[in-house]
């Protein structure tokens, strides 16, 4: 019972690797890749999975990104997403409140680096990408498998077989007042949102900050900042964001 043990008893996951090979073009971000990631395969390709990202991309990614795979990992239908520590990590932690300092953080760096799928480990299963030919995601429904490139057409009722896709492509299509095989952009909008649990980051409002510079929000365009968490929101304002 788990108010007696604190525990709750569950299944063994299975495993599963996500390598990704080569590197984003201009404008394509860690949220991008994931969102690629749900729209072809689906909101629950990962149901029952422990997911580790890894590959030459991942071992270049910020910490920021990092994080913004492994909490759309749950998106994705997975328990678990994890990517092995590196000393990209141990840069980030160093220094933080709760982290040990001196000696006793380089002895804790040594076990950390212990903490990695053995060369050669067996997956349940595998997935390869080549990041290099994913474009900058866009969505077009309600949920977030419903998603093409930027420079892709909506769906159109008949690329879907199962008729649960198909009545949910209508759904959501008539909830956001856009047709079938409709060109995504040059659609205009009335509202801009930046943040979210997997885009607040101090990171993710420089870039934005950055795609702004000498310009201004349209007169009949709402933008939201929302940052994700109160010292996120600190710095950002600290920095003139």
């Amino acid at each position: 019972h788990v108010m007696a043990t604190q525990t709750l008893k569950q299944a063994k996951l299975k495993t599963m690797k996500i390598e990704c090979k080569g590197q984003f073009q201009k404008g394509v971000y860690a949220k991008d890749l994931i969102l690629y990631l749900i729209a072809q395969y689906g909101t629950a390709k990962g149901t029952g999975y422990a997911i580790e990202f890894c590959g030459e991309l991942i071992r270049n990614l910020s910490m920021e990104a990092r994080m913004t795979l492994c909490n759309m990992a749950i998106e994705f239908g997975a328990k678990v997403g994890m990517i092995a520590p590196d000393e990209i990590t141990f840069e980030y932690i160093k220094g933080k409140e709760f982290t040990p300092k001196g000696e006793e953080f380089q002895k804790y760096c040594e076990y950390w680096k212990s903490l990695r799928s053995d060369e050669g480990a067996k997956y349940d299963e595998s997935i390869t990408l080549d990041v290099s030919k994913i474009k900058p995601q866009i969505s077009y429904g309600t949920n977030p498998s419903q998603v093409i490139g930027i420079d892709e057409k909506i769906p159109k009722i008949s690329d879907f077989k199962n008729q649960s896709e198909q009545k949910s492509l209508l759904d959501a299509l008539s909830y956001v007042n856009l047709e079938q095989d409709q060109v995504i952009e040059g659609v205009k909008i009335d509202i801009v949102f930046i943040g979210s649990c997997t885009n607040g980051r101090l990171e993710d409002l420089k870039i934005a900050a950055d795609i702004l510079k000498g310009h201004k929000i349209h007169k009949n365009v709402k933008a939201l900042i929302v940052p994700g968490s109160m010292q996120v929101r600190k710095e950002a304002e600290n920095l003139g964001l």
